[in-house]
């Protein structure tokens, strides 16, 4: 019995505390449900906290131009690596075919626009997991928006024979 005393006692003070720390939050509206909050919200973190409907407007915009940059960086990389594999084959003779493949510095570079995309995936992920209406529409329409402009070339006949590799056909 006592025993259950103290279960209760340490449960109560647990929801004291999470509740005070709830209110120094700095009184962000937060909702792991589907909402249209505005002022005071918070992404993230609670230095990304939107006090105005202004500041929450520029937060929209921010985040569609996040996921609009993000489909631009997938086309320059599409680009850089076809650039790279066309170099690489027009300094190759024709009787020698060795396959692409590139060079540390290359990869290196591949690598850090891997990073930043990979990391502004991540961003927009964190962002739309707070269910906001406002915020989930920017994200979408910002990636749709971005493949319009630079989603093109997966689509046309963009490459030209040998760009790929092909330089060994008989």
């Amino acid at each position: 019995m006592d025993m259950n005393m103290n279960m209760t006692s340490s449960t109560s003070s647990n929801m004291t505390s999470s509740s005070s720390d709830m209110s120094s939050m700095g009184d962000c509206k937060i909702s792991m449900l589907w909402n249209w909050y505005t002022v005071d919200t918070c992404f993230i973190s609670t230095q990304w906290h939107n006090r105005t409907l202004a500041a929450y407007a520029g937060s929209v915009v921010g985040i569609f131009f996040v996921a609009f940059t993000l489909e631009l960086l997938r086309r320059f990389t599409r680009d850089y690596d076809r650039a790279i594999k066309k170099a690489y084959y027009a300094r190759q003779e024709k009787s020698a075919c060795a396959p692409f493949r590139p060079t540390n510095g290359q990869q290196g570079f591949r690598a850090l626009c891997y990073g930043v995309m990979f990391g502004l995936s991540y961003l927009l992920m964190l962002v739309g997991m707070y269910y906001n209406g406002g915020m989930l529409i920017a994200i979408v329409t910002g990636a749709a928006t971005g493949y319009f402009f630079a989603g093109r070339d997966t689509a046309s006949e963009y490459e030209t024979p040998g760009s790929r590799g092909e330089c060994c056909q008989a």
